[in-house]
């Protein structure tokens, strides 16, 4: 009798201990810590930021992570940056997930982050709906600067490397009308994104000479949260009249992060001219009548083009540039990486990206999108279930739901997404 008093009292002290641990976890709510590595960095060079999600039982959904995007700031989540974590927190096992973001500044001086909205989804055992819980992180700041002695290179690059290498289809010299070639620059770094890079090849302007550049190419890759790539650009050569000229050299300063010293990579210039007559024109007639008149126009019209240029091009450059800061910050950019994601087949990258692409569309969530929802659930339940032979379905399936969502995008937006309002430049000079 006293044996079975003595079980039935364990048991009752079994129950009541689950039950309180089964209580803690009903009414603790989950852990969220967001620190940056470090405060201070330099343009082009990142800045490591780490987002850390911990809830008493398990995540049901994949986290809503911010994007802490900011003005002249570039942010990548790289391939694995998103893991599962767990933790001991007073005897018991908590689980989640942890994010790290790379910062990279564009700029120098002080990069703000505004706080942004955290949402998670989390098991409530028990129970038909789980925990919803959305926290705001901290506003974030840190500074980019100049290192000691680089303040002079402009555009500002800071690399471990970076090569320039020029290719000519054919020995430039002697040419005659109708002769054509291409010289081809190519800029590789290492480092640093190759966006850094500036304008490789200058407009060439020979008498006698037609010249077609091509639109640069930019190939950027990432080994172990590293970038580097390259920018390659083209112009094709053509002789048409008689003449002669030099194609400049090109020379580009840049920080080297191992030395600490200022480098510059170089290509030489050469010199090119047409052997024929130099183009006939009526204009020149009566040329020593008029020559005081034109000069003077050309003096006038000199004086005239660099007052323009003076103010005009600074204002060109930085509108171009302006401009490739918000193709990345595009919507348009952003569901292009989605579908690179969904292309390679991996789950968390493709959910990266999607919060990025779906922060950037305007009047519509395509996270709330049944469809892809579904395909998505399908293929985690793929990856993570029992059966795992064979995924072509699902990941077919979630490819169609995405474009579908795009299309869902036009109907659903009032206006088009406006890269302007968060191009830095533009904002500023309205």
């Amino acid at each position: 009798m006293r044996q079975i008093f003595s079980i039935i009292l364990t048991l009752s002290l079994a129950l009541s201990i689950l039950a309180a641990r089964a209580t803690a976890q009903e009414t603790a709510e989950p852990l969220v810590e967001v620190a940056l590595e470090q405060t201070e960095t330099i343009p082009s060079q990142p800045v490591k930021l780490r987002v850390t999600v911990l809830v008493p039982t398990w995540l049901s959904t994949p986290v809503n992570f911010p994007t802490f995007e900011a003005p002249n700031l570039m942010v990548r989540v790289f391939e694995n940056a998103t893991t599962p974590i767990s933790k001991s927190i007073e005897g018991e096992t908590w689980s989640g997930v942890s994010r790290l973001y790379h910062l990279y500044p564009m700029v120098p001086g002080p990069v703000q982050i505004a706080a942004q909205d955290l949402r998670i989804l989390w098991a409530n055992p028990g129970a038909a709906a789980p925990n919803d819980s959305t926290f705001k992180t901290d506003p974030l700041e840190f500074s980019a600067q100049f290192p000691e002695g680089s303040e002079h290179i402009d555009p500002f690059i800071a690399a471990t490397s970076l090569t320039l290498t020029q290719e000519l289809s054919q020995e430039p010299g002697v040419l005659k009308p109708g002769d054509s070639f291409t010289r081809t620059i190519t800029g590789t770094i290492t480092g640093a994104s190759p966006m850094f890079l500036p304008k490789l090849l200058p407009i060439h302007d020979i008498p006698g000479m037609a010249t077609y550049p091509a639109e640069p190419i930019v190939s950027e890759e990432v080994q172990d949260s590293i970038l580097s790539g390259s920018r390659t650009e083209e112009v094709t050569f053509i002789a048409q009249n008689g003449g002669s000229g030099e194609v400049p050299a090109l020379d580009i300063q840049w920080f080297n992060l191992e030395t600490g010293e200022v480098e510059t990579a170089t290509v030489p210039g050469f010199s090119l001219s047409v052997d024929a007559p130099a183009k006939p024109s009526q204009m020149w007639s009566g040329l020593r009548e008029w020559a005081p008149v034109v000069l003077l126009g050309l003096a006038v019209a000199l004086l005239v083009l660099w007052a323009v240029l003076k103010w005009v091009r600074p204002l060109a450059q930085r509108y171009i540039i302006g401009q490739k800061k918000a193709y990345l910050l595009s919507e348009k950019w952003a569901f292009k990486q989605a579908k690179v994601a969904l292309s390679k087949r991996d789950l968390g990258e493709f959910l990266s990206r999607l919060d990025i692409w779906a922060s950037r569309c305007v009047g519509y969530d395509p996270r709330e999108n049944a469809s892809l929802s579904a395909a998505i659930s399908g293929v985690g339940a793929r990856i993570y279930g029992v059966d795992k032979d064979d995924q072509s379905d699902q990941w077919a399936a979630a490819n169609s739901a995405l474009l579908k969502a795009r299309k869902k995008l036009g109907a659903h937006s009032s206006a088009p997404y406006d890269p302007s309002r968060i191009n830095p430049l533009t904002a500023g000079e309205r």
